[in-house]
């Protein structure tokens, strides 16, 4: 972290993992993705979905030592990820400070990896599937301003962008459940926004 003045702070991180990247992310353990187009909070088109999946590695049995479509090594294949993270913070006065902070990760599996994964996930064998790539990205922006009107007593406003690039390509058949039909899906980038008041009292 730099103290760019009296009143400005700024923090810059990033990480690299090609063991266990679900615990060795930015911060917690990282998160698969399935975002619906359409739906309420998404900004993707209807009937779409967004799929990203977080492992930590692709076994891949050869042939006669498990339920593998492909002949795979009979290895683990770990799985890379990457990230970087950064924050700014103005304090404007002893009440009030406002922070811009943003963040962006990778997921990234090797040839063997891709093959084993997308022949094992019935979605992903479907005739309508084009391009199976479980390789993926995510983005995200923010703002958040806070007023301590006294001490240990904090009052916050907070608004977020998050963006998720997927790689699969085409369509398939999905039962999400709840509200949302048995149908086909298209396959599409997805993003989705939000926006969060908090109080906060320390004691």
């Amino acid at each position: 972290m730099a103290t760019l003045s009296s009143s400005d702070t700024a923090d810059c991180r990033r990480a690299a993992s090609r063991e266990r990247p679900r615990h060795r992310s930015t911060s917690a353990a990282s998160p698969s993705f399935f975002m619906m187009g359409g739906t309420p909070g998404q900004f993707g088109p209807s009937n779409t979905v967004g799929v990203g999946a977080t492992t930590d590695g692709v076994f891949t049995p050869r042939l006669g030592q498990g339920a593998s479509a492909l002949a795979g090594d009979g290895s683990i294949h770990l799985t890379e990820a990457f990230g970087v993270r950064g924050a700014y913070n103005h304090n404007w006065d002893p009440f009030w400070s406002t922070s811009l902070f943003g963040g962006a990760a990778w997921v990234r599996y090797d040839d063997v990896a891709r093959a084993n994964f997308c022949a094992a996930v019935p979605a992903l064998n479907q005739a309508t599937v084009t391009s199976c790539n479980p390789n993926f990205s995510t983005g995200q922006i923010g703002l958040v301003t806070r007023w301590t009107p006294v001490k240990n007593l904090t009052f916050s406003a907070e608004a977020m962008y998050f963006m998720l690039h997927q790689n699969i390509a085409g369509s398939a058949v999905f039962t999400p459940g709840g509200a949302q039909p048995t149908q086909l899906y298209t396959f599409h980038d997805q993003s989705t926004a939000s926006f969060n008041v908090r109080v906060q009292r320390n004691f």
